[in-house]
């Protein structure tokens, strides 16, 4: 028994060492590629799409308040300025066009990968409202019953919000609760949601027109980042 162990913990060694090998060579042909400290990742990322080579230089930029000194028009407090620098980091690894809502630290709602900027921002402003609309008491105060899993009640608190329920809907939301639920009024929405403030909105390009800042002005936003450069920035 004594002797197979030992046979056992001998391949399992070389096995070890060949990774150990393989990874060290990984490593020397694919410079960045590695782990540990003093590694960095490739200066450029390359990819193939339908025969069309893709190099993106790899985004070095340090995200800091320093980024935020070219301050157009009142304050920014604190809180504010962490929102508007997370909001680059999520936005780096989201499809563009893209665009967030942040607050408190936060990230309430992306908009992205629409062929219109705008159309980025009315999708954010939706996905925030309707965060907001699930804290109101009457979305709160839905008593499902406790068969009713947790994405299901996520998914009827939504057309709760929504209010155009089908009567094959209304009839299978009646069955998911426990008790009736009176109806969430239009009027009880636009109270709602006039209570939201103080939202980060950040983009991830230079928003040549002021369309995108009207669209958000109505969904509660309070402070701006966008990297600039477009003619129409000044």
């Amino acid at each position: 028994m004594l002797g197979r162990e030992v046979v056992e913990r001998q391949q399992l060694v070389a096995v070890l060492g060949d990774l150990r090998d393989a990874q060290q060579e990984e490593e020397r042909l694919l410079p960045g590629h590695g782990s540990g400290p003093g590694v960095h990742t490739p200066q450029y990322e390359t990819r193939e799409v339908f025969g069309l080579r893709l190099s993106p230089q790899r985004d070095e930029v340090r995200l800091s308040t320093v980024l935020l000194d070219n301050l157009v028009c009142g304050t920014l407090p604190t809180t504010a300025a962490e929102d508007l620098l997370l909001g680059p980091t999520v936005l780096r690894y989201t499809q563009s066009n893209s665009v967030c809502y942040l607050r408190d630290g936060a990230t309430l709602a992306i908009g992205a990968g629409q062929q219109s900027r705008v159309d980025c921002t009315r999708l954010a402003c939706t996905k925030t409202d309707t965060w907001w609309l699930r804290r109101h008491p009457a979305v709160r105060a839905l008593a499902f019953t406790p068969d009713t899993r947790r994405q299901d009640r996520i998914n009827w608190q939504i057309r709760f919000i929504e209010g155009d329920l089908t009567p094959d809907e209304s009839t299978r939301l009646h069955t998911a609760l426990s008790a009736p639920a009176p109806e969430l009024t239009d009027e009880q929405r636009t109270q709602w949601l006039a209570g939201l403030a103080e939202v980060a909105f950040v983009s991830d390009g230079a928003w040549p027109f002021r369309d995108n800042v009207d669209h958000a002005h109505r969904h509660g936003f309070a402070y701006i980042a966008e990297p600039g450069g477009s003619i129409r920035s000044t």
